[in-house]
């Protein structure tokens, strides 16, 4: 009995570790939305058998970049076809100010993190096992102020298994690398 405790205790220590701090506003609604119409990228089979859209792929990872430093996401939401460049990157002209106060407010959220995806070309993945991504993450506070924005604009090059049949984790790769200097 004394030995299996002897040794629980570092694996309880590392679990402890794992979980971020709290910070001052945890709880943040994930938006993700497309500048342009959606990108196709795989042709009619993916189509036609619904693959998954990029907008659901950035608000996932989003949620994980968000608790990995200590936000708690209270609800994604995927902007349902596109918004438009005026919206793309930068913090002029948010779509609506009232709206996002709204949405805040229904939530009991701090805060929003909207990502917009510009760009997705994955005509490179087959042959180069690369992918033009561009892309902008922009969190806005209670007020619907800007607090902070990122933006990402180049080729991924991921080393994985999949990641020459796969545009997901190019996706993933850009949202990290834009997130990076989130406070």
């Amino acid at each position: 009995m004394r030995h299996s405790l002897a040794a629980a205790l570092p694996l309880l220590a590392a679990c402890a570790a794992v979980s971020p701090a709290p910070r001052s506003e945890e709880r943040v609604v994930v938006i993700s939305a497309l500048a342009a119409e959606r990108p196709s990228l795989r042709g009619l089979v993916e189509a036609a058998l619904g693959a998954e859209d990029p907008r659901e792929t950035l608000a996932r990872e989003a949620e994980r970049q968000l608790w990995a430093k200590g936000y708690r996401t209270v609800a994604s939401l995927v902007v349902p076809g596109p918004v438009g460049q005026r919206v793309a990157c930068g913090y002029a002209q948010v779509s609506s100010g009232d709206a996002l106060r709204r949405l805040l407010s229904e939530h009991r959220a701090d805060a929003a993190l909207r990502i917009t995806l510009s760009r997705l070309d994955a005509s490179a993945l087959d042959p180069l096992g690369s992918a033009e991504v561009e892309l902008c993450a922009e969190l806005f506070d209670r007020a619907g102020s800007p607090r902070w924005s990122a933006s990402f604009r180049g080729p991924t090059q991921v080393s994985l298994y999949r990641a020459r049949s796969d545009w997901r984790p190019h996706l993933r790769d850009a949202l990290v690398r834009a997130m990076k200097e989130l406070p």
